[in-house]
């Protein structure tokens, strides 16, 4: 094999292009498809402070699964009562 001629070296440039286009599209359209899908979740409002029956609830349902000690559940049932 000779030294590469113009013409190979043209056909390895175009060859190259033709391969290269079809990837950087796809990455590109992946990118937008994916920003289109976030995009269309409804924002998230912030939710309401609970109320104290609530939190006094939600306590309550902590205990009864033990996720919370008895001292937290007091300590914490104490400060929503002095909230009131």
């Amino acid at each position: 094999m000779g030294p590469i001629g113009m013409q190979e070296l043209v056909l390895i440039v175009i060859v190259l292009i033709v391969l290269t286009v079809p990837v950087v599209i796809a990455i590109a359209l992946a990118g937008f498809l994916s920003s289109r899908r976030k995009s269309r979740q409804p924002p998230q409002l912030p939710q309401a402070p609970k109320g104290n029956p609530e939190r006094l609830a939600e306590l309550d349902d902590l205990r009864s699964r033990n996720l919370i000690t008895e001292s937290e559940y007091q300590e914490s049932r104490k400060r929503i009562i002095d909230e009131i």
